[in-house]
């Protein structure tokens, strides 16, 4: 007997093993020959590892192989044989049919508005789902979710998310939030998929433009005479929350005696 365990769900155009594995109960030669995958009618091409097996306990000879191979078409189910091509000594032999679930992939676009971003200021995150099939198919709207995610915590703004059709015709799905970085951080978006297309996730890098401080002093200049010590007040103002340690220097040196 031959027997297949394919996974239960694949992606359309992706590449996916099979296992295969072609047994006799005998004590005699190892079996050769080949397997070959269908889906259906049709032949699916593939790259096939084999390898001969012998127990003695029980008396079993066996061929194992696995099968590297991709289905194309239409997502949902589709019918999976192993053949087995027999050699000299063993007939050929078909396996038993297995249901799989094809889903389509979809692809994700992922842009912020403005990028770079001022530190304080909000940016806007756009992802586009596209799923390449035509919005006259109803039964292939997609649904499932867009979440996003960002490197520096939680993006805690809603998220806005609507379905509708690209200049192509084809079902799109768009998110959008709002969020205000504290600093250059990875945001990524994941979708979660559905019952007829795959899960995914993009993500992009936002840069944020950190000011340093603004400085003021007093309009009346520090005058000292020679040998002798005098005391004027700069005020620095941070531009952010950060904190840091200021220095005050002259001609690249750092003045003595500030404090």
């Amino acid at each position: 007997p031959i027997s297949t365990t394919p996974p239960q769900t694949i992606v359309l155009g992706t590449p996916f093993f099979v296992n295969v594995q072609a047994q006799a109960n005998s004590s005699g030669a190892i079996p050769g020959g080949t397997f070959i995958i269908f889906d259906g009618t049709t032949q699916l091409t593939s790259t096939v590892f084999t390898a001969g097996f012998q127990s003695a306990s029980p008396p079993q000879v066996s061929l194992t192989g696995s099968i590297q191979t991709t289905i194309s078409g239409a997502g949902g189910p589709h019918t999976i044989t192993a053949h087995y091509s027999g050699d000299s000594n063993y007939a050929p032999s078909v396996s038993s049919a297995v249901t799989l679930n094809a889903l389509y992939p979809v692809s994700i676009t992922l842009s912020a508005t403005p990028n770079p971003v001022l530190y304080g200021n909000s940016v806007t995150v756009t992802a586009t789902l596209d799923t390449g099939n035509p919005a006259s198919n109803a039964a292939l709207k997609p649904t499932g979710t867009l979440s996003f995610f960002a490197s520096g915590g939680g993006i805690t703004g809603g998220v806005n998310t609507t379905v509708t059709q690209d200049s192509s015709g084809n079902w799109v799905m768009q998110a959008t939030v709002t969020t205000t970085p504290p600093a250059n951080e990875s945001i990524q978006v994941t979708y979660s998929g559905d019952s007829n297309y795959a899960g995914s996730n993009q993500f992009l890098i936002v840069n944020v433009n950190i000011p340093d401080f603004n400085v003021s002093g007093t309009s009346t200049p520090l005058v000292i005479t020679a040998g002798q010590t005098g005391t004027a007040t700069i005020t620095v103002t941070p531009l952010t929350s950060y904190t840091s340690t200021v220095t005050l220097g002259c001609g690249g040196s750092t003045i003595p005696g500030t404090t």
